[in-house]
């Protein structure tokens, strides 16, 4: 079950009120404010502020910070820390982080950015102590170690230097107590952000050439591993609400006429790519809407059955949900690939292996190339190539035994 913080809940409210109170004889007394920046940083939180301080340092740049609460005490730092869990210490590499947090993250990382982010840990932190951080040291000297990736420091007072740091910096402006609520939108660019002050009842339209997103994570959403944790902890504070995971969910929210949409293209897509290119008018999902009837009825029972029993995706229940749904994609993909196959056959085309193999691919492939596309994301068939090199291969078997019959 998905949980809602109750601060976030609460503040919610509490900035729903301050508005009503600025209505008066059903006017809205709410102003308008128009910025204009080069660049744009959501969240001033640690990321938001380093973000703004290195920023700083290109003097061309007009840099605006905008932080709900206010950048003095704010994000999961807000109360201090006691070490630094992200550095590189004597006898290791870059390359063991990469692999702590793969491990950690269950593989769900980009490798390539986080072995770049890696490599410069230890330059952030020499950044941090010149700044007046205070980093515990032994008598040679060196950073005091706590375990393999930790150095200790007396970190209570690490968002306040961040803040002092951020306002010496002259093109860098800040603004608290703004809440970003959406992005500006053009022509599928985000060209700024669009939010409140959570005091006053005014709203922002901020424009920027560029939009940096360090809104933090969404502390609290599921429920601690262990029974015995709590749900939040200093660095999961509950005022991380996944602003910036909201923004973007927005942006592609699909209802349950979305998801049938989506479900109807993948299984029949295909199909109808192969018939058009056979010259089969119209296509059989017209002819026999039985294919299209089963794919909606299907979508909308699995969207009930997400909707309402989220829980099934988690822990080790997802993992039996992804074998289950390998199982039964691997089967389609075999079935609509010889079906693909067999329809050429039908039309008189067995002598032509090229167009067999095609046929047998598009079916197999094409509906989730249709699907990937409505839903603005990067095929599938183009990040996993044994996707579709299954699907080619199962196609040119069929083919070259039909054609090895016909030569006997």
């Amino acid at each position: 079950m998905i949980y809602i913080p109750r601060y976030y809940v609460y503040m919610e409210i509490d900035f729903a009120r301050r508005l009503c109170r600025n209505m008066q004889g059903g006017t809205w007394r709410l102003k308008n404010r128009i910025i204009d920046t080069d660049v744009l940083i959501i969240g001033g939180g640690t990321a938001g502020c380093f973000a703004g301080i290195t920023l700083g340092k290109k003097k061309d740049l007009d840099v605006l910070i905008v932080e709900k609460a206010n950048i003095v005490r704010s994000g999961c730092l807000a109360a201090g820390v006691n070490a630094i869990n992200a550095y590189i210490t004597k006898g290791r590499v870059p390359q063991d982080y990469v692999d702590y947090c793969k491990k950690d993250a269950d593989g769900i990382v980009r490798e390539d950015l986080l072995l770049s982010m890696s490599e410069r840990l230890n330059h952030v932190t020499k950044v941090m102590e010149d700044l007046g951080l205070v980093i515990l040291k032994d008598g040679n000297g060196d950073y005091v170690a706590r375990g393999n990736r930790n150095i200790k420091i007396n970190g209570e007072n690490i968002k306040p230097i961040l803040a002092d740091a951020v306002k010496k910096q002259d093109n860098v402006a800040v603004i608290n107590h703004l809440n970003i609520t959406d992005f500006i939108v053009e022509n599928n660019k985000i060209k700024g952000a669009y939010g409140f002050d959570v005091n006053n009842a005014e709203f922002y339209e901020i424009n920027a050439k560029a939009v940096l997103v360090a809104t933090g994570g969404a502390a609290g959403l599921y429920r601690p591993n262990n029974p015995g944790f709590s749900r939040h902890k200093m660095w999961y504070p509950p005022f991380n609400t996944g602003a910036g995971y909201a923004m973007v969910g927005v942006e592609r929210n699909m209802d349950i006429f979305g998801v049938s949409v989506l479900g109807v293209a993948t299984a029949v897509g295909g199909g109808m790519i192969r018939d058009v290119v056979l010259g089969v008018i119209p296509p059989a999902v017209f002819t026999n809407p039985v294919y299209a009837l089963v794919s909606v009825l299907t979508s909308c029972i699995v969207f009930f059955i997400f909707y309402f029993k989220r829980e099934l995706l988690q822990g080790h229940r997802r993992e039996t949900y992804d074998k289950i749904m390998l199982a039964m994609d691997s089967v389609g993909l075999g079935i609509f690939t010889v079906v693909g196959v067999n329809a050429g056959i039908r039309q008189g085309y067995m002598d032509n292996a090229f167009l067999l193999v095609f046929l047998g691919t598009i079916t197999g492939v094409g509906g989730g190339l249709l699907r990937d596309m409505m839903a603005s994301v990067p095929p599938y068939i183009f990040v996993k190539h044994i996707y579709a090199c299954a699907s080619i291969i199962g196609a040119i078997v069929p083919a070259i035994s039909i054609i090895n019959v016909m030569i006997d």
